[in-house]
């Protein structure tokens, strides 16, 4: 954001959200829950949710975690479109 340039529209869009849809970003939101899921049936690990999360010595950094493993790692969870009708991750890409 340039230095004149009025917050309110970026304000609004961090707490309210954007609504943006596209194929591409709901397929990977609606997938999320069955990656999670096979995820720790896979590695037998329990994923906690997690949500935004903030560093407190540098309050202005932030990012949105899909969870936590354990007590000292976390996951992001990626979906990709492209993907969606592959059996296997090799045949993705």
């Amino acid at each position: 954001m340039r230095p004149h340039t009025p917050c309110e529209n970026t304000v609004h869009g961090l707490l309210y959200g954007n609504n943006i849809h596209a194929k591409a970003l709901d397929y990977g939101k609606s997938m999320e829950q069955y990656a999670r899921i096979e995820f720790e049936n896979k590695f037998m690990l329990k994923v906690s949710p997690a949500g935004l999360c903030v560093v407190s010595e540098i309050p202005y950094l932030a990012g949105y975690l899909h969870g936590f493993v354990d007590h000292d790692s976390l996951i992001e969870i990626k979906c990709p479109f492209l993907a969606k009708d592959c059996d296997t991750i090799i045949h993705a890409k």
